[in-house]
């Protein structure tokens, strides 16, 4: 059975909003976070109209948001905003799961020791979030890290969102960016 969790998305670029979108049919807490919080506030009153039971609620903060989290998605595009939100949440961000959609893994790590950090859907561009439901589920999605339970947590997420799970189990948190 699944318990339901506080999921906490910080973006809203095409990931950001392809990954919310994903969880609308999920039972789990949904906090959409972006400075923008007009623009996160449109996107949830739209899945709301569309998916009446989806508990989603936008929210401008990002530390208020991490707070309550037991899962945080970092859907952010570049390393500066990877950075400075890793700065704002480390102190609320202590044992929790931390995906990443970049493949700044390693560098999310040391920015937060204390959490548990998983990287999924880096390997994903926007159009493999636009397939229909029975196309995404061929399509692979790596879910990589150290921690088992997060590994495990975070590939029910990513098959949920209707892609199919690729976990890859790491001594440590690896950085795939090229050298």
């Amino acid at each position: 059975m699944h318990t339901p969790q506080t999921i906490v998305i910080i973006g809203a670029g095409n990931k950001a909003k392809a990954i919310t979108s994903g969880l609308a049919n999920a039972r789990d807490r949904v906090l959409l976070c972006d400075t923008d919080y007009e623009s996160a506030q449109a996107f949830t009153n739209g899945l709301r109209a569309e998916h009446p039971s989806y508990n989603i609620e936008p929210i401008a903060c990002s530390y208020e948001a991490t707070w309550e989290a037991d899962i945080i998605i970092l859907a952010l595009a570049s390393c500066p905003d990877l950075q400075e939100i890793a700065k704002k949440i480390k102190a609320v961000a202590n044992q929790k799961i931390v995906v990443t959609t970049t493949d700044a893994a390693k560098e999310l790590q040391d920015l937060l020791p204390n959490s548990k950090i998983v990287q999924a859907f880096a390997n994903l561009d926007d159009e493999s979030f636009n397939q229909a439901c029975e196309y995404k589920k061929q399509i692979n999605c790596v879910v990589q890290g150290c921690n088992d339970e997060a590994l495990d947590t975070v590939a029910d997420l990513v098959k949920l969102i209707g892609f199919n799970p690729v976990v890859l189990k790491t001594s440590e948190v690896a950085d795939t960016r090229a050298a």
